[in-house]
């Protein structure tokens, strides 16, 4: 990949299983950042070189990583760390010792409720009990210890509050600092706000509080975001990889004023919005509040919060990532470094340059490429907050995977897997066929909710395995850091992305190619068919396909009939309405639907099904024929 700042990262791979030998980020000569890998027979990774040259004396930095039979970490040693882990049953974490975790043992009851049986409710570091409080929806609710002896103790944490969708919305550390978040209909946040407070004590005693907005980032897509100092930063990408960020400038204007027009236009509703967010925000704030307060006030005092600073967007920014997307290393335009970072296998950071580079004008994107929030200590995988070595709250779809725990991260093996956005693969059943598929569109469950239907489709996480015949392969699905998907076999040899795979007589995994079949386009015509209709199936880029072979006998006239249409230059309904020239396609599909009508081998759905084509496009055939008639009258009067 070459940079715009000269800079170029070289990928090496094995001919003989595409695994990812080394990666190397340099500038002419000059090597930056890189690494080396080594693997099991499985495809775990078993070590790991890398060198970067802004620390440790750009010496090697060895990586050396164990496995238990089941393809958990259980031991990571490193240069600057050591990190071991034990596990109990459904991979729920018995015992974590990182860089960042003390030798820490997690205690789980015996007796539950149901949504937070994989949940842990105390843990002992050594030194002292930590406990847990998770919601009735799995969510971290609250997570303390107490400090001082017996007759002067204080209880200090950590309070988090979900709203209905099960994302936080408000965050607290011991009532010091506060974080404050908002979500659009797909649950991708939009906004985060940095809250510090001032409390009023009368006679020892809490009487209010003042909610003072420290700083904030906003979020209008993904591809930009704007600070409270009105500095915007543009984010570029190669498919789903962020490789460039460009802060600026270049908008002189105020970008409220589209604001004060609305409230010209209509009166009193912007005024009305802000009182109504005001009210929400400070009850969500006072809900993980340590205090009891009698009165809370909020005051919106960011500076500047109107204006974009003016100037060319001069400072850009090039991400050089690891083979799991984390960011290793920030290069400016002139190929200086300006941030490297060294990761424990579950995230934590080990080793930093430069930690105060991004000073709140570029998100700390690090592990998994994943935005890092410095107030609550945690990594933002849109659908969940990550606090290493598990998430916060559990996996929506936990109901599909009983055998392991829904708070677990990438099947306890993050050196292998990624969960980039919470949504890797699709799986569906479609008349008693089960199809594994990936859709580049949709990066979360409600995402795949809105496109397919509420329970018509599941998000599988990474490292999901589909157990097939023939010698019990086990297919992992994994997408890795690439947008295309990706599927390795048990032995970690990645599978050739241009063939479909069948895994069981009626399972089968689609191929994920460019050119390839896309599967989210199937079954999206009349009746729920793939091609009697209008809407043909789709490769990924977007072109006609008819790889997939229909389910339906009525199916096979529609083919034939969309072929003829393609080469005829014929689509959409007005040429199937009106286009006289195709009225052969329209009546061998009428006359192919009517066998199918008496067809034994056909369902009682799928007769029904050539009913209605054959009186449709009978009918269309019929108008046609009957205008290619009057056409021809016309023709022979003048």
């Amino acid at each position: 990949m070459a940079y715009g700042n000269y800079m170029v990262t070289k990928y090496m791979y094995n001919p003989l299983n595409l695994r990812l030998d080394s990666l190397v980020a340099s500038l002419q000569s000059n090597n930056y950042f890189s690494m080396g890998y080594r693997y099991d027979a499985k495809g775990n990774v078993t070590q790991l070189h890398s060198k970067y040259s802004c620390f440790n004396g750009n010496n090697p930095i060895t990586q050396t990583f164990v496995y238990d039979s089941t393809d958990q970490l259980t031991d990571a040693q490193g240069t600057f760390y050591t990190t071991t882990v034990t596990y109990g049953n459904t991979g729920k974490i018995a015992t974590y010792s990182s860089p960042t975790t003390p030798n820490t043992t997690f205690y789980y009851p015996d007796i539950k409720p149901t949504s937070t049986v994989f949940a842990p409710d105390s843990s002992f570091d050594g030194d002292r009990f930590t406990y847990y409080d998770f919601g009735i929806n799995g969510s971290l609710r609250r997570k303390w210890h107490y400090e001082g002896d017996e007759f002067n103790r204080e209880e200090r944490g950590e309070y988090y509050w979900f709203n209905a969708f099960n994302c936080m919305k408000a965050y607290s550390f011991n009532g010091e600092r506060y974080g404050y978040y908002g979500y659009d209909a797909s649950g991708e946040r939009t906004y985060k706000i940095n809250v510090n407070p001032d409390i009023l004590y009368i006679n020892a005693e809490n009487v209010s509080m003042t909610y003072h907005i420290d700083r904030y980032m906003l979020y209008p897509n993904g591809y930009m975001n704007v600070n409270q100092a009105g500095e915007y930063t543009k984010h570029y990408y190669a498919d789903a990889l962020r490789i460039a960020s460009k802060i600026g400038g270049n908008y002189d204007n105020n970008f409220c004023d589209s604001v004060a027009q609305i409230e010209t236009d209509y009166p009193e509703y912007i005024t009305h919005r802000k009182n109504e967010q005001e009210f929400a925000m400070k009850n969500e704030l006072d809900s993980v509040t340590k205090y009891n307060i009698i009165t809370s006030t909020l005051l919106f005092d960011a500076p500047n919060e109107c204006l974009l600073h003016g100037g060319f967007e001069e400072e850009v920014f090039y991400y050089h990532p690891d083979h799991l997307g984390s960011t290793g290393m920030v290069t400016n335009k002139y190929a200086n470094i300006t941030q490297a970072l060294l990761y424990a296998p579950f995230g934590e950071i080990v080793n930093e340059y430069n930690p105060g580079w991004s000073s709140n004008r570029v998100p700390k994107y690090s592990f998994n490429a994943k935005e890092f929030d410095e107030e609550n200590g945690m990594y933002y995988y849109s659908a969940r907050y990550y606090a290493p070595p598990t998430f916060i709250s559990r996996d929506p779809m936990f109901e599909k995977y009983p055998s392991i725990s829904p708070y677990t991260y990438c099947a306890n093996n993050p050196m292998k897997y990624v969960d980039p956005t919470g949504m890797d693969w699709i799986e569906r059943e479609v008349e008693g066929t089960k199809e594994y598929f990936f859709d580049r569109k949709v990066t979360s469950q409600a995402m795949a909710d809105e496109k397919y239907g509420k329970g018509a489709v599941t998000r599988l996480q990474s490292g999901t395995m589909v157990i097939g015949e023939g010698g019990r392969y086990k297919y992992i699905l994994n997408n890795g850091n690439d947008n295309k998907g990706e599927v390795t076999d048990l032995f970690g040899n990645v599978m050739d992305k241009t063939k479909n795979i069948q895994v069981l007589s009626r399972t089968i995994i689609y191929a994920t190619c460019d050119e390839c079949l896309d599967p989210g386009t199937l079954y999206d015509n009349l009746f729920g068919t793939s091609y009697t209709g209008g809407n043909n199936p789709k490769t990924y880029s977007e072109k006609d396909n008819f790889d997939f072979k229909p389910r339906n006998p009525s199916e096979y006239g529609s083919v034939v009939h969309d072929k003829m249409y393609n080469a005829a230059g014929a689509k959409g309904l007005t040429d199937a309405f009106t286009n006289t020239n195709v009225w052969k396609a329209d009546a061998l599909l009428t006359a192919y639907n009517i066998i199918n009508m008496a067809n034994p081998a056909a369902s009682f759905k799928d007769k029904l099904r050539s009913t209605g084509t054959a009186i449709l496009f009978g009918g269309i055939t019929l108008g046609k024929l009957t205008a290619k008639g009057v056409k021809k009258v016309e023709s022979m009067i003048k």
